[in-house]
């Protein structure tokens, strides 16, 4: 019995100062990692950033790029027929959405759901302009109406201002 008291004054103060010593390097090491971890995520948002800026300008350009007075000025042709030139707005409006694409990743989804509708609502006022003129007419009446038709394209507007309030939640 003597020979384990023995034993037992030298394991104990052991096998105390082994736990305090655990715990200590076990905390040192956790907070060394935290704070690589936010060294690293600081690293990443440093260089996501600019990547991000560029996708709501590429945005804002869409929004830009698909306004049904631009998209008139940039492709309507002279004796082009109504017909002809819906086609050609349709076309030019779903090859911008396309080629910006990719940005959804950097947009909330609640924006790129407004970049989709301002898409929709685009093509809707193509078509539905069209249906008030035969196809074969001239499209100069027919981009007239356009025109003045983009004045009920407010969800342009709403997708632009939709761009400038996230954009200005980065900084």
């Amino acid at each position: 019995m003597e020979h384990f008291w023995e034993i037992l004054k030298f394991t104990l103060p052991s096998l105390i100062l082994f736990l305090a010593v655990y715990f200590v390097l076990k905390k040192y090491l956790d907070n060394t990692i935290n704070v690589q971890a936010m060294k690293l995520r600081s690293e990443n948002q440093r260089n996501a950033l600019p990547l991000r800026i560029q996708a709501y300008e590429r945005l804002m350009l869409f929004c830009e790029r698909i306004n049904l007075e631009q998209l008139v000025y940039r492709l309507r042709e002279p004796n082009m027929k109504v017909k002809e030139l819906q086609s050609i707005l349709m076309i030019a409006v779903q090859q911008e959405f396309e080629h910006n694409l990719s940005q959804q990743i950097y947009a909330s989804g609640n924006l790129w759901k407004i970049i989709e509708l301002a898409k929709n609502e685009t093509l809707n006022t193509i078509v539905a302009v069209s249906e008030n003129f035969k196809g074969e007419e001239d499209a100069l009446g027919y981009s007239n109406a356009l025109i003045s038709s983009r004045s009920k394209m407010d969800v342009l507007n709403k997708a632009k201002e939709a761009l400038r309030s996230e954009v200005k939640l980065l900084f």
